[in-house]
This record gives C-alpha cells, structure tokens and sequence, in this order.
C-alpha cells in the first residue's frame, strides 16, 4: 500500500485496513512514532477518536512512504530467496512505484526476471536501472549475462567490456569475459582475461581453475600446474582440479605425483571412478602391468578401461583374449570413430613392448567392417 493509497483508504473511512497495514509496519517505524501509532490505535479500538489518524499519516508522511519501501523490498528479498519469483517481482514493482528512480532495485527486478527466464523482462529492468545510472556496472555484466544465456558471445563480449569500461577492475566481469573468450577458441585472449580476474580478486576459484585449463590447451604445463595447484589450495576438494593435476603429471613424467593427484580426486568425489582410469593408465605407461591391470578391472564400464585390458593381454601374447577385450571396449563406445583413434594413439605402448605393427593391424581389421 502505498502513502497515496493510504490517503484513500482514510477517504472512504476504510480505517481498519489502513491499521491492519500500518500494525505491519511499526517494526520499521522509531520507537517514538511507534508509541504515538499505539496511542492512536488503542484510541480507535475504544471508539474515543478517529480523527487523528489522518494527521499521523499526513505529519509522518516521508517515514511511512520508507518504511513501507524497506518493507516491499524484504519481502521482496524473501521471495527471491525461496525461489518464489511472480510474488518476488510483485513486491519490488510495490517498491519500485514508492521509489521509481532506485536504480539497484530495478536491477534486482531484472535479475529475478532473469532467474524466471523472462530474459525480454529482464532487459527491460535492467535498461531503466542504466537510464537512471549509465555507469551501473553491475546492470551491464547482467545485460551481459543473458546475451550469454541466448547464444550471443559477441554480445556478450561487447557488454562485459562495457562493465569493465565503468569498473576496470571488477574481476567477476573479467572472468565472465575469459568464458566468453575460451568459447570462440580465443585461448590467449580467455588467459588475459582470467589473469585479470586473479589479479583484482586473488582468491577467484573459478578464474584460477579456468585459466589452469586454458594453459593446459595451450601446452603451457609449468603454468597450468602454478594454476591448478593454486586452485587447490583454494580448494582443497576441487575434483576436476586434482584429476586434470593428475593428467598434467602424467604428461610431464611424474608419475608418482600423478598417482597422488588422482586419489585426491577419488577421495574428493568418491562416485566418479574416472581417476582409477588414470591411476591405472599411469602404471601402464611404467610397464607395471599388475598394477594397471587391478585397477582397469576396476572400471569395467569405461571403454578404455577394457582397451587398455585388451593392450596388456597384446603384450602378455594372449591374442585371443585382447580380441575380447577389444571387442568388448569397441561395443560401449559411443563414437566408434573415438576408438579407432585412441588404438592408434596407445599403438606406441605396443610398439615398445615389441608388438609388431602387422600384428597391430591385423587386430584393427577385425572392427573395420563396422
């Protein structure tokens, strides 16, 4: 109710719903007008006067009108917090006609017409939070974000630089512009971004774990490990981040340390049995065929798990059994094309141990019909 449809209300000597409202407001009120409400509240339950209300309200005008602005915008708050969005945006659109020119609340109406996915809404929100303040940064990474949603990247690019233009060192933008960045494939654009994002906020988790894999694709092993290492310290659960730690050790010949790598990430995310691949597939690549084979029979449901089965038995000359076992990797795989690649990748194990490549071959042509 605002203090307008206050006045009518008193007009029509609707009075009771008048103190039903005002009853709701005295928590927000000072203690003093809180007493001189109650006085006048016990006077018209007694029927003595009615008349002083209207003064109340007209003398208290410019508190009553905030104090039922803070009590929109709680409640408000409690809606979006429960996920209950139409009674959310009923409750900032109350406020909002109290202040109209609240930019950071027009700003929460987008947001939560975001969270609704009512993007057309949202930019309508968002865009009368940037006429009433054009440099609202926040406004321009949220106009941002639903470009992003809607498959946009440049769009999105465009208005998270604008962010970064009114706020240089507003570190949620860069990181979203790295994202943007790593998504069209620019690595060494997304790797300036994330770097900027650590830089204004150094305990940036994601910027950290992103700019790890961006050094990752682009080879750069000394700075991916700084990074994910540094995610981790951050993190000291971060799954994805121990298990690609793993890969990278891996890749650099530190298999030990590889190992380690992978059983963190089994001991952080215990369902995702993907580091005992790992942990096997680095004994394989020692020669320790026992070892890799315990925890590849592990992980039967994993199709390069039973490859890499099927490759030890190549190299213990057991034929019969890795045409099994590839037969069995080659089923699960979805894309079967995957799996002639990843043969041909793990021939140089094979070929090391003495298999020939004849020999090789002759295993591929068993699937080649398919």
């Amino acid at each position: 109710m605002t203090y307008e449809e206050i006045q009518e209300h008193i007009g029509r000597n609707n009075l009771s719903q008048v103190f039903d409202f005002l009853d709701d407001l005295q928590p927000l009120l000072a203690e003093q007008i809180q007493s001189d409400y109650q006085k006048i509240r016990s006077d018209y339950v007694a029927g003595v006067d009615t008349h002083s209300l209207k003064a109340f309200v007209t003398t208290h005008q410019q508190l009553l009108s905030e104090a039922t602005f803070s009590k929109w915008v709680g409640l408000g708050n409690a809606y979006d917090n429960n996920q209950q969005y139409r009674e959310a945006i009923q409750a900032y659109q109350q406020a909002l006609a109290i202040h109209p020119d609240d930019y950071k609340l027009w700003n929460t109406l987008g947001s939560v017409y975001f969270d609704s996915n009512n993007f057309e809404e949202a930019k309508q929100a968002y865009r009368k939070a940037l006429e009433i303040k054009p440099d609202f940064h926040i406004t321009w990474l949220n106009l941002g974000g639903i470009d992003n949603k809607q498959g946009n990247i440049d769009g999105a690019i465009r208005l998270y630089q604008k962010a970064i233009h009114f706020k240089s060192d507003y570190e949620e933008a860069w990181y979203n512009l790295g994202v943007m960045y790593s998504q069209q494939g620019k690595l060494t654009e997304a790797t300036d971004a994330y770097k900027k994002a650590v830089e204004f906020k150094p305990d940036h988790l994601r910027a950290w774990y992103n700019l790890a894999l961006v050094y990752h694709d682009l080879d750069q092993k000394g700075d991916a490990l700084q990074a994910y290492q540094k995610t981790i310290t951050l993190d000291q659960n971060h799954y994805e981040a121990w298990h690609n730690l793993g890969f990278l050790y891996g890749e650099l010949k530190k298999p030990e340390e590889a190992i380690q790598a992978y059983k963190k990430a089994l001991e952080a995310n215990p369902q995702d049995r993907l580091p005992i691949l790992g942990i096997g597939w680095t004994y394989f690549t020692q020669g320790q065929w026992i070892q890799a084979k315990s925890y590849f029979e592990q992980v039967p449901h994993i199709p390069n798990a039973l490859m890499s089965l099927g490759h030890i038995a190549m190299i213990e000359q057991n034929q019969e059994a890795a045409l099994e076992l590839y037969q069995q990797s080659f089923t699960i795989f979805e894309d079967k094309q995957a799996f002639f690649s990843d043969m041909e990748q793990d021939y140089q194990y094979l070929e090391a141990q003495g298999i020939q490549r004849s020999v090789f071959e002759q295993v591929l042509a068993q699937f080649q019909s398919y």
